[in-house]
């Protein structure tokens, strides 16, 4: 007869703890959970950036001889910044959908559909 090895109470605790440790995180991974409140999070910050650059261009706006182009064009250097501190891209945009300007340089490009 071959015996079994027999684990040590210090073994059974430790995995006993690892155990435990680990359940709150799997159902948190298997629930999605996490998953949605990352989606809601990234949500509520593009929209908070968004109003942001809302109130930038409303307020360059009221002088009376600007232009949409015309700011659009001044913002352009701190698109490209906004993008590198963010990670997410900014277009600014006319009622037409023609890309006024962008982060990435994709000016008076149609909007496509």
């Amino acid at each position: 007869m071959t015996t079994r090895p027999r684990l040590s109470l210090r073994a059974w605790l430790l995995l006993s703890y690892l155990l435990v440790f680990s359940l709150p995180w799997v159902a948190i991974v298997g629930s999605g959970a996490l998953d949605h409140d990352l989606r809601m999070q990234t949500r509520e910050h593009l929209t908070a950036q968004g109003h942001l650059w809302a109130l930038r261009v409303g307020a360059a706006l009221d002088d009376p001889q600007a232009t949409l182009p015309s700011i659009a064009e001044r913002l352009k250097d701190d698109l490209r910044a906004s993008r590198a501190l963010t990670l997410c891209g900014v277009q600014v945009v006319d009622t037409t959908g023609v890309v006024l300007a962008s982060d990435l340089g994709r000016e008076r490009q149609q909007p496509r559909g």
